[in-house]
């Protein structure tokens, strides 16, 4: 069933949001389960999960196809009003106290048991990029309070790409976990 599904959207040219079989459709079944009234997106790119999730707002700094062009540390959300929030790649650049910025918007928007899922580079040594690892997820999670549903787990693309060049080798594997607020 995932791999006629998968192969249905390769063709489709959504192949972006189906390299990452592990997450991609568990994760929008999940979210569209909650019921959600508000989902954000955060660091939407493409906004590839626009038509396929529930009441989801796209957010990036740059992508023309997002519904709002703002930095994470800088979201316009009242506190306590979003179901969902997605970091799929996005908290993922910069140094810890950016993280942190970003964490705390994160939190202070999300209603008390809404949803956060993350998918994250692994101990990455490009300067763009934060060296997540299982331990500082798990620190994050003891600072701000967020309880584990799923993961931390290593999960893997399918379609492989390099950008050496300009970003370093940016491996096949990412972190990928679920918490509450």
């Amino acid at each position: 069933m995932m791999q006629d599904t998968v192969t249905s959207i390769f063709k489709e040219g959504s192949t972006d949001l189906y390299r990452w079989p592990d997450c991609a459709e568990p994760l929008i079944e999940k979210v569209n389960s909650l019921k959600p009234s508000k989902v954000l997106d955060l660091g939407c790119g493409a906004n590839l999960y626009k038509t396929r999730i529930d009441n989801l707002i796209g957010i990036d700094i740059a992508t023309p196809e997002a519904d709002i062009i703002i930095e994470i540390e800088n979201l316009t959300f009242a506190d306590n009003s979003v179901d969902v929030c997605l970091a799929l790649g996005s908290i993922n650049f910069g140094k810890e106290d950016l993280i942190r910025k970003q964490l705390a918007q994160v939190k202070r928007v999300t209603k008390p048991g809404g949803h956060i899922f993350f998918r994250v580079m692994c101990e990455h040594t490009h300067r763009l990029y934060y060296p997540w690892n299982v331990e500082k997820v798990k620190q994050f999670a003891k600072e701000f309070n967020f309880t584990f549903v799923d993961g931390p787990r290593t999960i893997y693309k399918t379609i492989w790409e390099t950008r050496e060049d300009t970003v370093g080798d940016r491996g096949q594997e990412r972190l990928y976990w679920e918490w509450t607020v």
